[in-house]
């Protein structure tokens, strides 16, 4: 534990960001320590899966369109047949067979999704059942008997460009009405989303949920800040709302005397494999401020 924790703090500087975030003062990085050595809960990361329905037939993505000889478990070039992701979540099981829960972190959907037949949603619906079949015992809202002000675990989805129609589009709403694409891709993962949860996804693409007891998960929508981003929103101080979302939420966590972490899928830091920043420089500068505020 000590090994991996110090190779994330120190032996990462591409991610010039989240370096700051991760210098812990000495005391901290001991409560760290301790919290993870006597923890005794398993969870599962799941991230860009990128599920192509098409591989190797007429209409898949990448270098695999209709190509008959291509792996059946999937290759370079391609995205995810259905075979790779089936396996995969097998092994994830075998691995971690009762998670508390569940993180998928975004591009549950093959690149070029926007030329799938209704474009990326059904497919992300498609992912998000799958995953959801093979690790039945996570909690659902359809069979939860807790409370929604009690911690619940379940299944938590971040949104990545590749789930946009097409990739990195998101029209920008205020944050206080409904975005229609956000709400598609909430009625996608209303298998997984709890009621109180539903508003705020169908609003600003963001949520939080309380994991285990005073553990508090904020999904967040990291699509509107990234330098991909279209329409360009970026005269936008505070797109959709959400850094006031953020605040609002983290000083609740405070409050209850609660840990929180943040999760997305476009993080703000440098790329390892273009080497730019990923996000615009003054959402960068907002998001960093906030979480100094909250350390």
């Amino acid at each position: 534990h000590l090994l991996v924790l110090l190779y994330a703090i120190f032996f990462r500087p591409t991610c010039k960001v989240m370096w700051k975030v991760l210098c812990l003062r000495p005391w901290h990085l001991l409560v760290l320590l301790y919290a993870i050595c006597q923890a005794d809960i398993d969870f599962l990361v799941l991230t860009d899966l990128h599920f192509d329905p098409y591989y190797g037939i007429e209409g898949g993505a990448m270098q695999c369109d209709g190509r008959p000889w291509v792996a059946a478990h999937g290759q370079i070039g391609c995205d995810s047949p259905d075979k790779l992701i089936t396996s995969t979540l097998q092994a994830a099981r075998q691995v971690v067979s009762s998670p508390a829960f569940i993180l998928v972190l975004g591009d549950l959907v093959r690149h070029h999704g926007d030329y799938l037949p209704g474009g990326p949603v059904p497919t992300a619906a498609e992912v998000m059942e799958q995953i959801h079949s093979t690790f039945p015992n996570v909690v659902v809202p359809s069979s939860s008997q807790i409370s929604t002000t009690n911690a619940r675990g379940g299944i938590l989805a971040a949104m990545g460009n590749n789930d946009m129609n097409p990739n990195y589009y998101l029209n920008i709403t205020n944050g206080q009405v409904d975005n229609p694409y956000l709400q598609t891709l909430a009625d996608a993962w209303q298998l997984t989303l709890f009621p109180d949860e539903r508003q705020s996804i169908t609003r600003q693409g963001c949520y939080v949920r309380e994991v285990l007891p005073r553990v508090f998960f904020l999904v967040l929508n990291t699509i509107p800040y990234s330098r991909n981003h279209k329409p360009d929103t970026t005269n936008v101080d505070d797109p959709l709302g959400q850094f006031a979302w953020m605040q609002q939420t983290l000083t609740r966590v405070r409050s209850k005397k609660g840990a929180a972490y943040l999760v997305g899928h476009i993080p703000p830091c440098v790329a390892d494999y273009g080497k730019q920043v990923m996000w615009h420089q003054q959402y960068i500068r907002t998001y960093m401020r906030i979480v100094r505020d909250f350390r």
